[in-house]
């Protein structure tokens, strides 16, 4: 295998765990979207300070908590996103620099199409 094979690979791979770091982040995200949604009246964060909750949404058997210490900010968000356009740029630049013989023979980022003519 070719240097640029192995940087393309390792680029490629980067990509995924980038793209799947997101993925967990949207995931994590719509599921307390989904349960603030279905009943705002029986939610609340942990590890908020300064908010005041009546006891029977307190004490209440439904009551969903999502903890904050693990919300993402929006710095954080923004981080995981950079670092998805870093790698998926850097693996778009990696598959150029392959040939066509090795193009052929790799799975293409994800998102590019292999048009060449058969001809």
């Amino acid at each position: 295998m070719s240097e640029q094979a192995s940087q393309y690979i390792a680029k490629r791979t980067a990509f995924v765990s980038a793209r799947d770091e997101v993925e967990k982040l949207i995931q994590g995200m719509a599921s307390v979207v989904h349960a603030l949604h279905q009943n705002p009246e029986r939610f609340t964060f942990s590890n908020v300070s300064g908010s005041a909750f009546p006891p029977q949404v307190i004490m209440s058997a439904n009551l969903v908590i999502a903890d904050a210490k693990v919300w993402p900010t929006a710095a954080e968000i923004n981080e995981k996103l950079a670092k998805l356009h870093a790698t998926k740029s850097e693996m778009i630049d990696a598959w150029s620099r392959l040939s066509e013989a090795e193009q052929d023979s790799m799975q293409p980022p994800p998102g590019v199409q292999q048009e060449r003519s058969r001809y």
